[in-house]
């Protein structure tokens, strides 16, 4: 659970375990802490909204997410009916505020081809995210998959958690096919370090005693140094033929 003050370390060799929800579960089910949460929120609005060095707001990662039990002693009850609350909330505040810069609630599981089978939080996302982001760890065919079907909103797209290389989700395989559907991403993890996400999801449940041959997420080492030169060199490629 969040709390101010010295943190746990992290658990050695075990994928972002130092990971804490936010809001807090208690702020999550707690009515009388959405003032504070809107505050928070419009105060970022209201220093940030015109600086030009934003270029999206995320409002509430992944929110209906419950972690596969991994915090069940902090999750509350009913949460994904919490959170289609405070993300509602959330819209309004941004719409509210009405920053220069577009706002987004990130798609996250699913295929996502049928309307019709999109939950109400789902539709929400899709529908009132001026710019429509999704997260996708599968292989280039999925990808494909799933950009076509959320092509239907004619909305600019960001694709805003990317790259599991031992599930074909790689540098090299997939960031061509996002260049080429003119659809910017971010990819999970960049420098190896405290997160130590270069684990795979499963550290959770499998012990790993050394630095895995395949890393997971991440580009570059401690140093500096990357994991995988082709990976970098192609990033430099790709952004050379994008400014020309």
């Amino acid at each position: 659970m969040g709390a101010y003050g010295r943190q746990a370390p992290p658990h050695p060799n075990r994928h972002n375990s130092g990971w804490t929800q936010c809001p807090t579960g208690a702020q999550l089910s707690d009515p009388k802490a959405r003032p504070a949460l809107e505050a928070y929120v419009k105060a970022f609005f209201e220093r940030f909204g015109k600086d030009e060095r934003i270029y999206l707001w995320d409002l509430y990662n992944e929110p209906d997410n419950t972690n596969d039990g991994r915090f069940q002693a902090n999750e509350p009850t009913a949460k994904a009916e919490l959170a289609f609350a405070l993300a509602k909330d959330a819209f309004n505040w941004a719409e509210q505020a009405d920053p220069d810069q577009p706002w987004t609630v990130g798609i996250w599981r699913g295929s996502w081809t049928e309307p019709a089978k999109l939950s109400a939080f789902e539709t929400m996302m899709l529908e009132r995210s001026p710019v429509v982001s999704f997260h996708c760890y599968g292989p280039v065919p999925e990808f494909r998959h799933k950009v076509e079907a959320l092509q239907r909103y004619r909305k600019p797209m960001v694709c805003s958690e990317y790259m599991a290389r031992n599930q074909n989700n790689t540098i090299t395989e997939v960031l061509p096919f996002l260049q080429a559907e003119s659809i910017d991403a971010f990819n999970w993890g960049f420098v190896s370090g405290k997160s130590q996400t270069i684990f795979p999801w499963d550290s959770w449940k499998v012990a790993y005693p050394a630095e895995p041959e395949l890393w997971f997420h991440d580009l570059l080492r401690p140093d500096g140094s990357p994991y995988r030169k082709v990976e970098t060199d192609l990033i430099a490629k790709l952004c050379r033929e994008q400014s020309t």
